[in-house]
């Protein structure tokens, strides 16, 4: 996997937390991949063909949800 682009980074999201690292591929066209590895181990993941940053979004909001 690729970390994100240079555009987007792991910094431009608040919610995450120092150590957590972000990466995606783009397995075809416009259909994205995305992983966030917590610091901790935790790993989530969202594949959808909407925008990149909509799919790094949602993998913020589950790992938030499971931290509770």
């Amino acid at each position: 996997m690729k970390p994100l682009p240079s555009s987007l980074t792991a910094k431009d999201f608040p919610d995450i937390s120092l150590g957590s690292a972000l990466s995606y591929d783009e397995l075809s066209n416009g259909i994205y991949h995305v992983r966030l590895t917590s610091q901790y181990g935790l790993v989530v993941e969202a594949t959808g063909g909407t925008e990149l940053l909509e799919l790094v979004s949602r993998c913020i909001e589950d790992a938030l949800h499971i931290d509770k």
